[in-house]
């Protein structure tokens, strides 16, 4: 039977051991004494380690995608650090025994897994292994495991991806572990939000700490240069939309009216650089 495992709080006190309370009995407790926790700080399933609320829970994860499919740096970075893991050579190896031999139980347990991964799981391993390795931009990367019974044994069907930016909380409804997911369309039995159990789960997070499950995502630091970039673009666009074609002057004649001053001011207001844009003065 598996020992109980006491708070230091409740063994520190020496004076109320009972007398038949032995040396290698307090040792033991002493050695599986848990006094504090992790410190992460997650409120009902809901994480909050991000001290910048553009890059905390849903917003965050629309960000860092936003990030990955609009800038060519960020893109080429991710693919420098992506494909030298799937261009790889992926194997099973066997496990040894105490003489380091491989014996025949051992290669079969090694063979049914490379079997499982390679041969029989849905979408392929690449394909698998692309949406693992998308923990690297947001942080972790989810999947729901699948099975499937076949020649007498149970098989990984598939590993079905739960994209990041779905993943409300990390605790199920009934407050157990597993997560909430919010569904865009509703599911077959028409929710829009589901709770998958821990042990259906497969989580991969990169750089997690403590109970942090979301990980960090190696866009993180980037975040403060890619917004000021991404501004300065759009200032530049800009300057070169508005300046490219000097600043445009109308002469209003002494006698125009209103409505034609303001025709000339939404002119001067709208100009732009094309190879179409003229003026026709009178």
């Amino acid at each position: 039977m598996q020992k109980k495992v006491k708070t230091a709080s409740q063994i520190e006190d020496l004076n109320h051991l009972a007398d038949s309370t032995t040396e290698e009995e307090l040792l033991e407790d002493l050695v599986v004494a848990v006094k504090g926790m992790a410190g992460t700080k997650i409120i009902d399933g809901y994480l909050d380690e991000e001290y910048n609320p553009q890059l905390a829970g849903f917003k965050g994860m629309e960000v860092y995608d936003k990030m990955r499919r609009s800038d060519a740096q960020v893109s080429a970075v991710l693919l420098a650090m992506e494909l030298p893991i799937r261009n790889a050579f992926w194997d099973i190896e066997p496990a040894k025994n105490e003489d380091d031999e491989v014996t025949p139980e051992y290669q079969e347990q090694a063979d049914f897994v490379k079997e499982a991964l390679f041969e029989r799981m849905q979408d392929g391993w690449d394909n698998k292994l692309r949406e693992i390795l998308t923990m690297l931009p947001f942080g972790f990367s989810l999947f729901e495991k699948v099975y499937k019974v076949e020649d007498d044994r149970v098989w990984i069907d598939k590993l079905g991806f739960r994209k990041q930016v779905t993943i409300q909380r990390w605790i199920t409804t009934a407050r157990l572990p597993g997560v909430t997911q919010l569904l865009p369309t509703p599911s077959p039995s028409g929710e829009f939000e589901v709770s998958i159990p821990g042990h259906q789960l497969l989580l991969f997070s990169f750089r997690k700490e403590g109970d942090n499950y979301s990980g960090i995502s190696v866009l993180r630091s980037a975040y403060k240069n890619y917004f000021i970039k991404d501004k300065l673009y759009k200032f530049d666009a800009v300057k070169h939309e508005r300046q490219g074609v000097g600043i445009p002057i109308i002469y209003i004649p002494k006698n125009a009216n209103k409505a034609q001053k303001a025709v000339a001011a939404s002119i001067v207001k709208n100009i732009r650089a094309t190879e179409q844009t003229g003026i026709v003065m009178p």
